[in-house]
């Protein structure tokens, strides 16, 4: 496996791990918080999900802004403007990075959640395993 094929398969990994620790909240779920100044999971997931389209945007692999164009902005009542624009330009290596390492680190955020919400919830099964 080329270094690209395995970036790729890891970043496809940790996706499908997020998506499925987040499968079945509701709404009350995803906006309770532990304590009133904490992040809830719904925050957390905006947040990613905007650092995501920032950082590729940033690294010149995209011409548009995904969070502007396809007006993801609206679906989370959010203004539309870059989180912080005197950021100097990203390179890819350090996109990459931040972006694998923000992705363990609030994903193991949102488990943590899940766990205080529902003292049965684990982990998604088979989190060990390669996923499809």
């Amino acid at each position: 496996m080329d270094a690209v094929a395995f970036i790729s398969d890891s970043l496809a990994q940790v996706h499908l791990r997020l998506m499925a620790t987040c499968e079945g909240l509701n709404s009350e779920q995803l906006l309770w918080r532990p304590a009133p100044t904490a992040n809830h999971i719904g925050i957390i997931l905006r947040y990613r999900a905007r650092n995501e389209d920032a950082r590729i945007t940033n690294t010149g692999k995209l011409a548009e802004d995904i969070w502007a164009n396809e007006s993801w902005y609206e679906k989370f009542d959010q203004p539309v403007t870059a989180p912080d624009p005197e950021r100097p330009d990203l390179t890819v290596a350090g996109s990459l990075r931040h972006l694998i390492t923000q992705k363990n680190n609030h994903h193991g955020q949102i488990d943590y959640l899940r766990g205080l919400q529902e003292e049965a919830w684990d982990l998604p099964r088979d989190t060990g395993v390669v996923l499809p």
